[in-house]
């Protein structure tokens, strides 16, 4: 079996060339034959009608064909074409060999008259009439035109097929040479991707390949450059996920840990103060594992959702009043603005519990990291896109202190925040927005981060209808 594909391409190419080949000499032959076959019949219609012309003049003269029957020399000279006198006969007859051996005469009720019987009897041709006045006074027969090119066609024939053959040898050597090259030209770049593949199978990210053919396999390369580059970002996003981990856990356990020296060592007595400090790291150490579980879960499609649809508003609205006593312990204000109409047209297929989990990380880092005196606004609007689907457009905007450009486009990253404004004084892992990420594509939605007006960042849950 063949494996290689530039000699499968060869095979290929080399086997329609092939097929072409024999095809177009079935044609050509069977055009030659009928070419020579309408050629032969055209050359005798031509000549019996002169030879009928003939016959025509005779019979206007002995007013009928009883005469040949008998007179031999007759016979051949009309059939010549010949219309002579009678003391010129012999002379003439005696240098005329030509005559039409296969020829016949039968009157107009087709009976034999002169000529080749053998011709008459089997009916070989059809007849060729010899009018008079408008009227048949009898029948020409001649050998039929396939008989006549039975002689000559063999040598035709057999001088085509040489050539045909030698030609097809040419060509088949010449479209296999051909053939061979194209697919050596065409393979080129799948073997480039072969390889490509095996360096990113070895690890290396970094491999990138430029499409040299713009074609199905030049798209093919693209989106291998796409790859690499997915699988560039997720090892670094990988490595700086395991880094910040690390990090986050470590800080909890050297507490306990510094903590729980002094109080081995007997220098701090026991009481609630340092009860309390390590039962607040215990919890915050946690929580963060309680995070990292649920990420996991979301990564490898375990975590479980119920959807159902139900009504956005009363859900929203109880999550407004629940992280009210927050906002207002941080000094915020939360506002609520919703569409001015179609409200009942705010029905979406969601797990109200995640959904609830996703708005209420947005809503909590905006209480954490928003200075006060600020404000929170949340808006609701209904748009519709090109393809005619509804969404939902739910916008958590909040007051300064805002994000860099930099720092908004990792705002979803696992694990990271910006030091300045969101550090770990607020006891935030950064895992909050990373879940909610997640939720909101698990619901078929988007998530993203721009730049408030309000002077803070502005969070943006689109929600298919």
């Amino acid at each position: 079996m063949i494996k290689k594909i530039s000699l499968q391409l060869t095979a290929i190419i080399s086997l329609l060339c092939l097929t072409t080949l024999i095809s177009q000499a079935t044609i050509t032959q069977y055009s030659f034959n009928q070419g020579l076959e309408n050629y032969i019949d055209q050359r005798r219609s031509k000549r019996m009608g002169k030879l009928a012309l003939n016959f025509v003049n005779y019979y206007e003269v002995a007013n009928s064909w009883s005469s040949l029957n008998e007179d031999t020399l007759l016979w051949k000279e009309l059939s010549n074409g010949n219309h002579i006198s009678q003391p010129q006969k012999k002379q003439i007859a005696r240098k005329n060999n030509s005559n039409n051996k296969g020829l016949s005469l039968s009157d107009e009720n087709n009976n034999y008259i002169a000529g080749n019987f053998e011709t008459f009897n089997a009916k070989l041709a059809k007849p060729f009439p010899i009018y008079k006045n408008s009227q048949i006074i009898g029948y020409l027969l001649s050998p039929a035109a396939n008989n006549f090119s039975e002689k000559i066609n063999p040598h035709f024939s057999k001088h085509l097929v040489h050539n045909t053959i030698s030609t097809a040898i040419i060509l088949i050597l010449i479209s296999i040479t051909t053939a061979f090259g194209i697919a050596k030209w065409f393979v080129k770049p799948i073997h480039r991707l072969n390889k490509g593949a095996d360096l990113l199978m070895q690890g290396d990210y970094t491999t990138k390949i430029t499409p040299i053919i713009n074609n199905e396999i030049g798209e093919a390369t693209e989106k291998f450059n796409q790859l690499a580059t997915v699988l560039k970002n997720k090892k670094t996003n990988q490595q700086r996920f395991i880094s910040n981990t690390s990090h986050e856990l470590r800080t909890p356990i050297a507490i306990l840990k510094s903590e729980l020296d002094v109080l081995k060592a007997g220098l701090q007595p026991i009481g609630q103060e340092q009860i309390a400090s390590l039962f607040e790291e215990t919890d915050r150490l946690s929580h963060l594992i309680d995070q990292l579980f649920l990420l996991s879960l979301s990564d490898s499609d375990d975590l479980k959702y119920e959807f159902k649809r139900q009504p956005l508003i009363p859900i929203i609205k109880k999550i407004i009043k629940n992280i009210g006593p927050t906002a207002r312990k941080s000094g915020l204000t939360i506002n609520l603005e919703l569409p001015n109409s179609n409200h009942e047209l705010l029905v979406a297929n969601i797990d109200c519990r995640r959904f609830s989990q996703l708005l209420m990380n947005v809503l909590c880092n905006s209480c954490k990291y928003t200075d006060s005196p600020g404000k929170i606004n949340l808006k609701i609007n209904f748009t519709k896109s090109n393809n005619s689907q509804n969404y939902c457009e739910i916008t958590i905007d909040d007051s300064a202190p805002g994000l860099t450009n930099d720092s908004l486009e990792k705002i979803f990253y696992r694990l990271y925040r910006e030091e300045t404004s969101r550090n770990r004084d607020y006891g935030g892992a950064g895992l909050g927005l990373a879940i909610s990420q997640s939720i909101a594509l698990a619901h078929k939605g988007e998530l993203f981060a721009s730049h408030s007006n309000l002077g803070g960042i502005s969070i943006c849950l689109k929600l298919p209808l």
